[in-house]
């Protein structure tokens, strides 16, 4: 070891540096835990020197062995936090051949102390990715930065390993399929659902175009979709498929699913890829499906049993009356008997044309028309002798549109009478007019395209919470009995699907 010379007056005198600053680095590191060191070293002298050094250094060597099965041996049963390998050792096995084995069985960071440092050998140790080179002669300092490098690479290395596993086995746990591609769209990850919805394995697809892997149409033209990972790129935001997307699998099977796509971005906001969630939805649509029949069949019933009703009771007023009218003694009775058969009638009839509109009969047969002129004039005769009053707010530079003007001439006036009905003190009817464009991109309610929006407003008590979801109900009402049919809603909101629109 290195002397220096350090002057003191008034002497002079040779101290030994080393000792301390092992002193020091002693006194230092006693808080803590030493960390155990397996020397593999053929030549006993150097191999001695080479664990008192670490002692120095505050290191527990837990054996010291001269050959390569013999380290295997010990690292099994010692489970040291590093090795310290010789390159050239007794027996068949080399240091590398055994740095490779206790690399990879048992995940133990290994630094080489060699003589040896030509190009063959250098290329031969790389593979086995040792976590330090050091080469003979070395100094001790040169020692502890090289094992203490090792330890906190090892320590890193694992934690990124931990985080790894632990995010691949959530990825793996979810019942979402998951798959991950690069910025190119290739796979570079999957997992188990994702494997099972697209019939690939992880092996298979890994490298290969996500549009090879996930195959994707839309249901209804039976068209390719676009690529997920093209379109997230290129607008570099979260995107979802439509709802009528179907997944053919590798061996042909076809599954309706629901999807998002967002971005992967590395620290400083670049896209580096796609990742993908979706599911199998094809369950949840026959669930659907089961629910709407139900609900239909409810409707149907509600609407025979309603219809049943009200034309029991036209019929009893039209039989009633005819049969006070045979037994009449004026004109006059007779008269008033058969005007009120036939008022009964007249109801009976509004009933029947109400009903129309739900058959094919009451397709809208369309028209091109100016719906202010259909508004204004269905809201003047709506309001007939009312005390309620309009306030129309419409510009002149309405669109014309495609309709059938009875049709729509009659969702005005229902939504009109519900109005007026609301306000039995009088009041003021808001009617809006604007035209308006739809974004397909942010509404599955109406296709993309021109429209013109109409809102009425009236200042009556508004509908309860509770009740919004029923409104478009047959025969559900909240009005006293006798007053509407029960059918108003229903038939607006029928008409006016029936035209393409919302309601």
């Amino acid at each position: 070891m290195r002397l220096l010379e350090l002057a003191t007056h008034p002497y002079r005198s040779k101290i030994n540096l080393s000792e301390i600053l092992w002193k020091k680095v002693k006194e230092g590191m006693k808080h803590m835990e030493q960390t155990q060191i397996l020397v593999v070293e053929d030549e006993s002298i150097v191999a001695k020197d080479i664990q008192k050094s670490l002692q120095l250094l505050n290191y527990d060597v837990c054996e010291v062995v001269s050959s390569g099965k013999e380290a295997i041996e010990k690292v099994r049963e010692n489970n040291p936090d590093l090795v310290l390998m010789d390159i050239i050792l007794k027996g068949k096995m080399d240091g590398i051949e055994a740095a490779k084995e206790i690399r990879y069985s048992f995940n133990i960071p290994v630094v080489y102390l060699t003589a040896h440092a030509d190009e063959k050998t250098l290329e031969r140790a790389k593979i086995t990715e040792p976590f330090g080179y050091i080469i003979k002669p070395f100094e001790d300092r040169e020692l502890r930065t090289a094992i203490e490098m090792a330890l906190y690479k090892h320590r890193m290395e694992k934690r990124l390993k931990e985080s790894e596993e632990w995010l691949s086995t959530t990825l793996r746990s979810i019942g979402d399929a998951v798959i991950a591609t690069d910025i190119e769209g290739s796979v570079k990850f999957m997992n188990p659902t994702a494997q099972n919805l697209t019939g690939w394995k992880q092996e298979d697809a890994t490298g290969k175009p996500l549009k090879d892997v996930l195959n994707i149409i839309n249901e209804k033209t039976g068209e390719k979709v676009e690529d997920p990972v093209a379109k997230v790129i290129r607008g570099n935001v979260v995107v979802s498929l439509a709802n009528d997307t179907v997944l053919i699998s590798k061996d042909g099977t076809r599954k309706l699913i629901a999807d998002s796509s967002a971005p992967i971005k590395d620290d400083k906001g670049n896209v580096i890829g796609v990742v993908l969630a979706f599911r199998d939805i094809t369950e949840q649509r026959k669930m659907e499906e089961e629910l709407q029949k139900f609900q239909r069949l409810e409707s149907i019933g509600i609407l025979a049993g309603g219809i049943a009703h009200d034309f029991n009771n036209f019929l009893q007023g039209i039989l009633g009356n005819v049969s006070i009218a045979k037994y009449a003694k004026t004109e006059d009775e007779v008269l008033e008997t058969l005007t009120k058969a036939e008022k009964a009638s007249l109801q009976a009839t509004e009933l029947t044309q109400q009903l129309l509109t739900f058959s094919r009969g009451g397709d809208p047969i369309k028209e091109t028309a100016s719906i202010t002129e259909i508004i204004k004039d269905s809201v003047d005769f709506a309001l007939r002798g009312s005390n309620v009053k309009p306030e129309f707010s419409i510009p002149n530079d309405i669109w014309p549109v495609e309709v059938d003007k009875g049709q729509i001439s009659r969702v005005i006036q229902n939504l009109i009478i519900n109005a007026n009905q609301a306000m039995p003190e009088g009041g003021i009817i808001k009617v809006r007019v604007e035209n308006t464009f739809v974004d397909s991109e942010r509404t599955i309610l109406l296709k993309k395209g021109k429209y013109v929006k109409i809102e009425i407003e009236d200042e009556g008590i508004g509908i309860p919470k509770e009740y919004l979801a029923k409104i478009f109900d047959p025969y559900f009402s909240t009005k006293q009995k006798g007053v509407g049919s029960g059918l108003g809603l229903t038939i607006c909101h029928y008409i006016i699907r029936k035209h393409g629109g919302y309601i």
